[in-house]
């Protein structure tokens, strides 16, 4: 709100290194925990990439290339 902002008005500055800087505004954040939140339309949760696809709640489907190492061994590639 504004009262929180005027009180971080010295703490603020876009450039100046050390200093809190406004990325993004929202009507709505819901914090989960650390690197797991909802901030407007974005959602951030850590390990799960951007490209991740959502399946279920708390399921998520993701591309996972194999390497040649780990093909060759696992016995997967010709």
């Amino acid at each position: 709100d504004k009262f929180g902002l005027a009180n971080l008005k010295e703490f603020i500055s876009p450039t100046e290194l050390g200093l809190l800087k406004i990325e993004g505004k929202a009507r709505k954040l819901v914090i989960f925990g650390l690197k797991d939140y909802r901030f407007g339309d974005k959602v951030v949760i850590k390990g799960i990439p951007k490209a991740a696809v959502k399946v279920a709640n708390d399921v998520y489907e993701v591309y996972q290339s194999l390497g040649i190492k780990s093909g060759l061994h696992a016995q997967e590639l010709n």
